[in-house]
């Protein structure tokens, strides 16, 4: 396992860390008895419940006997591990795709996003999107298909098949910045039109004229995730961002919260939805 791996778990691997956490403390044991009925180390259980390593199935029986778990809580336990193991569809996309991100968006129960210049990923037209990519990250005519085919996938589970709440926030100047032409721009646009009209969706702009906030700093996005496992348990809020060109995410409690004021800073410096989508239709017709 490599050092990415071990510092961006899976979503399935973090939900089945956090049931593992939960069961334990349920249970009353502390991660030194853990540790010594398995004869293993209290910082290998550590990594067991933050994710950094994997579990065999063996492990998760005698973890079930020391839980005592019931049938149910087993079952549910096993189906967790299950599903670590199992390859996503945007697994065969690395080249083009950033699957750690891609996994915590496409497991997300709330998605927020801010972007100040460009369209964000998530509701790019194909041929925006290859033209970004063109400009961006100098890709070729099959890596461009590849992603275009990549992000029709995303796009579909998302907005179609999910329908998870999608609240986007851009700055005014990306319906001004005509990324591969006006042509192409102008059919983005309307293409964001039709996205805001879909009841999970909200877009909102900041306008020029809308006075000093964070926002100028760069895009993110705040990724809500539901209560891990079949214990449930609390919300988990993943921040990330593009900071010189590599991704950067923040899950800890300061920077998590520090992350969520910009965007309610930046929310409130935006245009209703309604007055957005009549700017964005000023520029479509201009």
């Amino acid at each position: 396992m490599g050092d990415k791996e071990r510092r961006n778990p899976s979503v399935s691997r973090r939900r089945l860390a956090a049931e593992l956490r939960r069961l334990r403390e349920r249970s009353g044991l502390a991660i030194t008895e853990v540790a010594r009925r398995f004869g293993w180390s209290p910082a290998h259980v550590v990594r067991l419940e933050t994710g950094a390593i994997g579990v065999r199935a063996a492990d998760i029986r005698h973890l079930a006997d020391i839980y005592n778990l019931s049938e149910q809580e087993r079952t549910a336990l096993s189906e967790l591990v299950e599903r670590t193991k199992a390859n996503s569809w945007w697994s065969r996309f690395s080249d083009v795709l950033r699957p750690e991100f891609i996994d915590l968006e496409q497991n997300a129960s709330r998605i927020r996003l801010w972007e100040p210049l460009l369209v964000p990923e998530l509701l790019r037209t194909d041929d925006y999107l290859c033209a970004c990519a063109r400009a961006i990250q100098s890709l070729d005519g099959r890596s461009l298909e590849q992603l275009a085919t990549a992000q029709s996938a995303r796009r579909s589970a998302v907005l179609g098949e999910s329908k998870v709440p999608l609240e986007v926030v851009i700055g005014e100047a990306v319906l001004n910045n005509a990324v591969g032409g006006a042509d192409v721009l102008r059919a983005q646009l309307e293409f964001l039109l039709d996205a805001a009209r879909l009841p999970s969706v909200t877009l909102r702009v900041v306008p020029f004229s809308a006075e000093d906030h964070p926002g100028h700093a760069g895009g993110f996005s705040v990724l809500t995730l539901d209560g891990a496992g079949p214990g449930g348990g609390e919300e988990e809020v993943v921040v990330h961002a593009e900071l010189s060109g590599a991704s950067a995410f923040f899950g800890d409690h300061d920077g998590v919260a520090r992350q969520m004021a910009r965007f309610t800073w930046i929310e409130e410096a935006a245009l209703s939805s309604r007055a957005s989508c009549a700017l964005i239709q000023r520029y479509v017709w201009s």
